[in-house]
């Protein structure tokens, strides 16, 4: 077991729980209530929103922005905008949903 790395640029809001193992890389944001398990890797400029949950043994690419109250269950290998929640209100057409590369978390089923 290695340690816990959080690097420079780094903006954690109250309530996050980061546990053993994790390497948070520079520039990242995390809102309050998320939980980061065991041995995940962040990459630089990640975005993590409030109640977010992150398995253990996830890696994150570079610039992903995980929206609030998502479930994180397997590695996020693409810069994109990763939700569980109803997108409506975040994005109005099919136009900006492929311009922002969205991809609907909750909607992926591995069978």
């Amino acid at each position: 077991m290695t340690d816990t790395v959080i690097e420079r640029g780094i903006k954690i809001d109250n309530l996050v729980q980061i546990w053993h193992n994790c390497q948070i890389e520079a520039y990242t944001v995390i809102v309050g209530c998320a939980d980061i398990a065991s041995s995940t890797m962040s990459v630089r400029h990640c975005m993590i929103g409030g109640a977010v949950v992150i398995a253990s043994y996830i890696t994150l690419v570079d610039h992903i922005i995980v929206t609030a109250k998502s479930r994180v269950s397997k590695s996020l290998l693409r810069s994109c905008l990763y939700t569980s929640a109803f997108l409506l209100s975040l994005i109005r057409t099919r136009m900006e949903a492929q311009r922002y590369c969205v991809i609907l978390v909750s909607c992926v089923r591995t069978d």
